[in-house]
């Protein structure tokens, strides 16, 4: 029976009814959490999260809020001020 219900429950989060049941209310919370970082590292490094990961993963300078103002996303990191 409980190798059932583990197959009962996989089948499901493989599916987009999972979504409806599971997910949500976790996704809004770490939303919620993940915007008050995002602030606080803005605040003190111009940069979100993401612009720490993706500046990390690529070795170069990233800004996502770069694309708003036409500028380039990321930029090679000697040309950091």
């Amino acid at each position: 029976m409980y190798k059932l219900i583990v197959i009962f429950l996989a089948s499901l989060f493989c599916m987009g009814c999972a979504s409806i049941i599971v997910l949500p209310p976790i996704i809004e919370g770490v939303s919620w959490i993940k915007l008050g970082v995002d602030v606080v590292s803005y605040v003190e490094t111009d940069k979100t999260t993401t612009d720490h990961a993706l500046t990390y993963i690529t070795g170069k300078d990233c800004n996502t809020l770069n694309v708003l103002s036409g500028k380039s996303l990321c930029v090679p990191s000697q040309a950091i001020k």
